[in-house]
């Protein structure tokens, strides 16, 4: 695979962040090995290893609590503050594992889709930061790239190319294409990459039964391969990749902002989403509405978040990502909003959607 170009800004609504990416030359690809696509000029600073404190905040617990249950050799070494010690991405992938599962069962937290049919509202920027502090807390990830303006692909890796293989060009053999068509990010951080070519999408998956099974095979794979947790960015349109993604995945994530539009987006989705469960029969997936780029000091966003509440209820994430200059500043420096240096306002924000999303907030099933 050749390198990709430069990463250019994305004009995803300017509040897109990055993540740490993989440099150096291409490694060799085997049947099992995703390639490798290296950007020039990025900067390859590890982020900060997840703390205790951090995931102890994910999983609802108290850092005394999680460190006791890590602590369990004897002559174990037990710090005053044990919130500020460093976890390896294992230890932090195993708690987190282990919570999922005691949550979601053997199935976890299922693929997740973010998608508002009214661009311009930062689904990439969601879709993008999740991905990258999932895979930085340890879960193994693979962010799946559906959007032809491969505006996540331009974020984490850079321009695709004429060879660049991307869904199109992988769904219809996922067993014999993945994973050697995935990009490695970074440590547990794989892409599925998207160019123009998706938008062939629409003649090839012209008969029902394609679009059925053509997003749902690609995640079968994706699950079968070890992958924790499965992103799909989609376009802001309704096409049979989306038509696809709506009977594939479990969750839906539509983010909105303070104006007529993107909330025009949202009801448009909404009814798109149960009309076409009803035409495949299929179950809708759960729908989880993210009130984006919040801003407390405007009457206006808070009469949005009171009508979404009472429109949707307990669809709405309690998380609302403020509106950040530090989403911009990450993007400078081509590096994820969790640094270094970590920008603490957008973290926050994202680590909350974060816990939400994966019902760390819930109580485990029994």
């Amino acid at each position: 695979m050749s390198t990709p170009a430069d990463p250019p800004v994305s004009a995803d609504s300017g509040q897109l962040a990055l993540t740490e990416t993989t440099s150096g030359a291409t490694s060799r690809v085997t049947s099992e090995t995703p390639s490798v696509a290296p950007t020039p000029g990025a900067h390859p600073v590890p982020p900060a290893p997840p703390l205790l404190g951090e995931v102890a905040t994910l999983l609802g617990v108290h850092p005394h609590d999680l460190a006791a249950t890590l602590d369990t050799s004897p002559g174990a070494r037990r710090g005053a503050n044990p919130a500020r010690r460093p976890l390896t991405r294992e230890q932090s992938g195993a708690l987190l594992r282990t919570a999922l599962a005691r949550r979601h069962g053997e199935h976890g937290a299922g693929p997740i889709a973010f998608i508002n049919l009214k661009g311009g509202v930062g689904k990439t920027t969601l879709a993008v930061n999740l991905a990258c502090r999932a895979a930085q807390l340890g879960l193994r990830t693979c962010l799946v790239d559906l959007d032809p303006q491969a505006s996540a692909t331009l974020a984490l890796a850079g321009e695709p190319n004429d060879e660049t293989d991307v869904f199109l060009d992988v769904w219809q053999q996922p067993d014999d294409t993945l994973p050697r068509t995935l990009w490695s990010i970074a440590d547990g951080l794989d892409l599925l990459p998207s160019s123009l070519d998706n938008t062939l999408l629409d003649g090839q998956l012209a008969h029902p039964a394609q679009q059925k099974r053509a997003v749902a095979g690609v995640c079968d794979r994706l699950a079968t391969l070890g992958y924790d947790l499965v992103l799909i960015d989609c376009p802001p349109a309704l096409g049979t990749g989306v038509i696809s993604t709506f009977c594939a995945v479990r969750q839906l994530v539509v983010p909105v902002c303070a104006d007529a539009f993107s909330l025009k987006g949202l009801r448009l989705t909404v009814d798109e989403m149960n009309a076409i469960s009803d035409t495949f029969s299929l179950r809708p997936p759960r729908m989880r509405v993210v009130f984006n780029r919040h801003d407390r000091r405007e009457r206006l966003h808070a009469d949005t978040l009171a009508e979404l509440r009472g429109r949707h209820g307990d669809a709405l994430l309690d998380a609302a990502p403020r509106v950040s200059a530090q989403y911009a500043r990450a993007l400078a420096t081509r590096r994820s909003v969790f640094g270094p240096p970590r920008q603490p306002v957008a973290a926050a924000d994202i680590d909350a959607c974060l816990r939400e999303l994966l019902d760390l907030n819930r109580e485990p099933v029994e």
